[in-house]
């Protein structure tokens, strides 16, 4: 009879951090992302779907199905560009904004760590 092991005491338990006030917090860091992930992915459906249209309406397939694409892919860049442009400069007015203490207490936790 093959004998069981039985555990001395539970392992340790990790600290849950996965509070709802952490999944707000995590959601609204991540927003803008998923915001601009989804805003470039229909940019360029709209364009592809415009000139597939144009195509069956005409019957030139796949002429503006492949012009609908390369505006889409255009479109696409300008908008990656243009977003982040304004998220740099978001984050720049903000390093600017905070007081000087601060940057160097954190300048000096970062240099605890890189040692």
């Amino acid at each position: 009879m093959p004998k069981t092991k039985t555990p001395d005491k539970e392992p340790p338990r990790r600290p849950s951090s996965a509070s709802p006030e952490d999944w707000r917090a995590g959601l609204r860091t991540a927003g803008p992302y998923l915001g601009l992930g989804m805003q470039l992915a229909f940019t360029m459906l709209f364009f592809v779907g415009l000139g597939y249209l144009l195509d069956r309406w005409l019957g030139t397939l796949p002429w503006f199905l492949i012009g609908g694409a390369v505006v889409g892919m255009t479109a696409f860049f300008i908008q990656l560009f243009r977003v982040s442009a304004e998220m740099s400069a978001q984050a720049k007015m903000e390093r600017e904004r905070r007081p000087a203490a601060r940057r160097r207490r954190e300048r000096g936790e970062e240099d605890d760590q890189a040692s």
